[in-house]
């Protein structure tokens, strides 16, 4: 009996560990609409500097991430990030702030993880889901340029929710736990100098502002030293100027980093803004996964009762157990391969 063909929508870390763990068992596919994979463990260049705008790092609390990471650990592509970490509010003095558990990083950026894991799967990249339908006993994929992929046995969605509801048809039996889903967006500001000052901290948490973290470049293992600076939102300010103008946008967060350095910053000789809409889970499901056996639909991600949603979610790790959760179900079903 053939393996199941297989459709894994979205090349971050739950598709690729969803991918990895049913190597083997069956046909899969990887699609993604961006150029590269990693979701929102994302790295972006400009000219020689480097930004991982997305997630900053992650941390292991459950034995099965812990496990997961060890060999990446012990090859050098995850290390331990151990940066000189501040809290910063205007008008107040700055103090140390400290981290009780290891907060971990892709080396030489946040793409590593991803990129080693994708590795050998088979990859469509560039390719932007637009819907999901059945024709003749399978699934068929559209995308944005009209072109189409199949036939699959199973499509599997590992993106944000309310992608996931646009493409899936209304026979699946997940889209009502998926429609409370709650997304919090960020704002990531990039910003590069021809000379910082000197700085006290490698990132900072930042309080009564518009800023939540900023993080000097240069300052993650396996870096090289750059005149950057990163800047994060809170959630709550990007959700009030998630539609405004870019500029705006900018001049603001950067009155906030002026702000809370209490230094005068020279003028960025560049600046790049990127929106977050689905930066951290909001509200989540009460479930590890969404599994529609009799439509052979299914969907997994960071959406899930996994996420600490009041704490912003933990993401990373919470996309790995609602991926590992998934695998270990559908591997138990009639035609995976054993």
């Amino acid at each position: 009996m053939p393996a199941p063909r297989l459709a894994i929508i979205g090349a971050g870390i739950s598709g690729l560990t969803l991918a990895t763990l049913l190597g083997g068992h069956a046909d899969v596919v990887v699609i993604d609409k961006s150029r590269g994979v990693g979701g929102r463990m994302a790295s972006r260049r400009v000219g020689e500097a480097s930004f991982d705008h997305g997630a900053q790092f992650f941390t292991a609390r459950s034995k099965a991430f812990q496990r997961f990471l060890q060999p990446w650990i012990d090859a050098g592509t995850v290390k331990a990030w151990e940066p000189r970490v501040l809290t910063l509010e205007a008008g107040s003095k700055p103090y140390r702030r400290d981290w009780f558990e290891p907060h971990y990083v892709g080396v030489p950026a946040m793409t590593a993880l991803p990129k080693a894991l994708a590795a050998g799967l088979n990859l469509s990249l560039q390719a932007e889901v637009t819907k999901v339908e059945r024709e003749a006993e399978a699934w068929w994929l559209t995308f944005a340029d009209s072109s189409r992929a199949g036939p699959f046995d199973w499509v599997v969605a590992t993106a944000p929710a309310p992608q996931i509801l646009n493409w899936f048809p209304s026979v699946f039996n997940g889209l009502e736990a998926l429609q409370h889903v709650r997304y919090a967006p960020c704002f990531a500001l990039m910003l590069g100098f021809a000379e910082l000052p000197e700085l006290r901290f490698d990132a900072a948490r930042v309080k009564s502002s518009p800023l939540d973290w900023i993080v000097r470049g240069g300052s993650k293992e396996g870096t090289v030293p750059q005149q950057t600076l990163l800047l994060h939102s809170t959630r709550a300010w990007a959700a009030e100027e998630l539609e405004a103008e870019s500029s705006i946008v900018v001049d603001n967060l950067c009155k906030a980093l002026d702000n809370a350095i209490g230094i005068p910053l020279p003028l960025p000789e560049f600046s790049l803004l990127h929106r977050w809409r689905y930066a951290s889970s909001a509200q989540t499901t009460s479930s590890a996964f969404e599994l529609d056996v009799t439509n052979s639909l299914a969907a997994c991600g960071d959406w899930s009762v996994f996420s600490d949603a009041d704490n912003g979610g933990t993401r990373v790790e919470s996309s790995f157990l609602s991926a590992s959760a998934l695998a270990e179900r559908l591997l138990t079903l009639p035609g995976f391969r054993a």
